[in-house]
């Protein structure tokens, strides 16, 4: 199915809301975790003794930090900050070093970017079409960052956070796309908990990293 043959199945619908990462854009790697194998050789190359292993250091990191904030709140998610903070504690880091990785990540993942041809020739045909397109994002990256992708990829459209969707109309007939099954699910489950207003969607699961759709009725 072609991005104009999807709109066209739902004819009915005003607003595209398409998932960021993996449906929109992706990384030059197989997985989102070896852009930290690419911060470790530029940082071995610089200081072996400092910086190997250093991979490893940064998604345990993010584990602990996961942890440490659904104990917190089971329903908030983590930020970058969240993430170096348990990574300073782990490897000794100064505050110059840490703020070092952080704009080091963002660089090399929007150097590491690349376009989704679907996602992005979907979000096109929905633009000629007149439709509203919102961009989402449930990462851990700021907002800001997730821009400077989108506009590093030439991609059209508003990234937005979950909450701010609720408050846009209409919603009715829109057609929500996203790669990864559970995710769409836990992004619209986000939006039904700010607005109950909000209709149950029907479901045409896949599966899980293949295209999931739901036709907001």
């Amino acid at each position: 199915m072609t991005p104009a043959e999807l709109l066209d199945a739902h004819p009915h619908a005003t607003v595209l809301t398409i998932d960021f990462f993996d449906t929109l854009v992706t990384r030059s790697v197989a997985q989102p975790t070896h852009v930290f194998a690419v911060m470790e050789e530029r940082l071995v190359s610089s200081d072996p003794a400092r910086w190997h292993g250093f991979a490893l250091h940064r998604v345990m990191a993010e584990r602990r930090a996961r942890s440490v904030m659904s104990a917190v709140d089971e329903h908030s998610d983590i930020t970058l900050d969240d993430i170096l903070r348990e990574l300073a504690v782990g490897m000794c880091l100064s505050t110059a070093e840490r703020n070092m990785l952080s704009v080091m990540e963002q660089d090399i993942e929007v150097k590491l970017a690349r376009p989704v041809p679907f996602g992005a020739e979907l979000l096109a045909a929905a633009t000629v079409r007149g439709m509203k397109s919102w961009i989402v994002s449930d990462n851990y990256m700021p907002a800001t960052h997730i821009v400077r992708m989108a506009a590093a990829m030439v991609v059209a459209g508003q990234v937005m956070g979950v909450e701010r969707i609720a408050r846009s109309r209409p919603l009715a007939g829109v057609h929500f796309t996203s790669r990864d099954g559970y995710l769409a699910h836990q992004v619209y489950s986000s939006l039904r908990e700010v607005d109950h207003s909000l209709p149950v969607p029907g479901y045409l699961e896949i599966s899980r990293s293949i295209t999931w759709r739901a036709l907001l009725t």
